[in-house]
């Protein structure tokens, strides 16, 4: 259910993806099994944070670090620490919130936990954008996409490359080239041929 949700709202199906995610809160809250809130919470953050809806994203991650303090579970404690840290860099506290999602992406690449590597690294880039350290931003996009070419793992490749283009036209407004280029592998990426993996989970969840 989370995944068809994640993989919907590119595609333009709001609605269906929204309610596929509160429809799977309403499940979870149904089990006393923390490793399963722990799952459902932590999905439910990332795909706020996909979509951009900051206050969703943080009430997630907040409700995440209670389920995770004091309890063995490594892998959701590495996405809290980003996802709180997200939070805190998009409102009082921007250079804590940097810091821990700096070490959020460090503890995630201890355990190599690379399915959403590409949405992390485009929030963390845009947050070192934000502070001031375009440069360095831009080293974390491309270590995102040489991941990427590495593992075979492409659901966030277009929109790496959309974000590299946008922080490279900032940095050199009068030099658009590079960051056209980049948009432009944002689009080439983005229409190549990738249904077959949503009808299959379509035609699973149907089931």
């Amino acid at each position: 259910m989370v995944y068809l949700s994640i993989m919907l709202w590119p595609l333009g199906e709001v609605d269906r993806a929204i309610s596929l995610i509160d429809r799977m809160q309403t499940r979870i809250a149904g089990t006393s099994h923390i490793g399963t809130h722990g799952m459902g919470k932590t999905h439910a953050a990332l795909f706020e944070l996909m979509r951009g809806h900051r206050a969703r994203a943080a009430l997630h991650a907040l409700e995440l670090v209670d389920i995770t303090r004091e309890r063995d579970l490594p892998m959701f404690h590495a996405f809290s620490v980003f996802l709180e840290g997200w939070a805190a860099s998009q409102s009082a506290a921007p250079a804590q919130g940097l810091e821990d999602m700096r070490r959020g992406v460090e503890l995630l690449r201890e355990r190599n936990a690379l399915h959403f590597d590409g949405l992390l690294k485009i929030a963390l880039a845009k947050a070192e954008a934000q502070a001031g350290d375009p440069d360095r931003a831009i080293a974390i996009l491309d270590e995102a996409l040489a991941t990427c070419d590495r593992a075979g793992y492409r659901a966030f490749e277009a929109e790496l490359h959309r974000a590299r283009g946008e922080i490279l036209l900032e940095l050199k407004p009068t030099k658009p080239t590079p960051a056209e280029e980049d948009f432009l592998t944002a689009i080439a990426v983005a229409k190549q041929p990738g249904h077959a993996q949503l009808r299959t989970a379509r035609r699973a969840f149907a089931r």
